[in-house]
């Protein structure tokens, strides 16, 4: 009878004691499960403060930029008696410093429009946001303007730069700005859009050179593609030549000559490309 009651005791401690370990364990994965939520609570908590505050990211700022940029682009159209025609805006582009807003500008004017229109846009500066050209495309429409010059058809290519890259990479972006924009100077010195088709009919006419200018495009790595007419095909290799010795070219690369009709006229259509100085 002892050793009953004494194993019966002995079964019952062993019970309590497997009570107890499993109380342990559940204790001690419920203290972990704990500690695991409030890491990930405190993890949470830092980044929110940064997810709420993103600096140059928040919708707010980056409105602002893009809406600076283009009330100052149209101020200037508008102000210097262009035809503001549309603009294209495409999704934001972030880096890792700073963030960029792709624009698409259209616009009508005169060949005298067209430099000091890009001067100014490229002078724009809001806060940390930079205006960058990255390419224009310009062609001769079928409309005229008075004295005879062509209308233009203008399609500029811009970058609203914003936060460090633009900071960082403003000195540059500025001085390939100015690059192109006196190049576009240098070559309007020395060809036209105007067409000059007077000088061989008449004798005469306005105007510099014998060539003059349907369809150029400056890209983004400052190369000037030219398609035009010239009266005579020793004009064409003259302009390359002239384009040359103006400073503001570092390269000219005819590409194409044909003989061609202009007006009934004979001409010679031309395809260049020169890179600026």
């Amino acid at each position: 009878m002892k050793k009953t009651e004494a194993s019966r005791r002995k079964m019952e401690n062993s019970l309590l004691r497997r009570k107890s370990v499993k109380k342990r364990l559940l204790l001690g994965c419920l203290m972990a499960v704990m500690s695991m939520s409030s890491l990930c609570w405190a993890g949470h908590a830092k980044a929110e403060p940064a997810a709420a505050n993103p600096g140059v990211f928040t919708g707010a700022t980056q409105y602002q930029n893009m809406r600076a940029a283009l009330d100052s682009i149209a101020d200037i159209l508008n102000g210097t008696g262009v035809k503001y025609c549309d603009a294209r805006i495409s999704p934001l582009v972030r880096t890792e410093e700073g963030y960029e807003v792709p624009l698409e500008i259209g616009f009508l004017a005169g060949e005298s429009k067209l430099v000091p229109v890009l001067e100014k846009m490229s002078a724009f500066s809001f806060a940390d946001a930079r205006l960058v050209a990255s390419s224009l495309n310009i062609s001769v429409t079928a409309d005229t303007l008075e004295a005879g010059q062509p209308l233009l058809s203008a399609n500029v290519r811009q970058n609203v730069m914003c936060g460090a890259c633009a900071k960082e990479s403003a000195n540059r972006c500025l001085k390939r700005n100015r690059q192109y924009i006196h190049a576009l100077t240098r070559l309007l010195e020395i060809t036209t859009f105007k067409p000059q088709i007077t000088k061989q009919v008449l004798g005469g006419g306005v105007g510099p050179g014998k060539t003059w200018i349907t369809n150029l495009r400056i890209d983004n790595d400052n190369h000037f593609q030219i398609t035009g007419y010239a009266l005579d095909v020793k004009e064409v290799t003259r302009l390359g030549n002239d384009l040359l010795g103006s400073g503001a070219f570092l390269e000219v690369f005819i590409s194409e000559m044909n003989k061609n009709t202009y007006e009934k006229v004979p001409v010679w259509r031309f395809a260049l490309l020169a890179r600026v100085n």
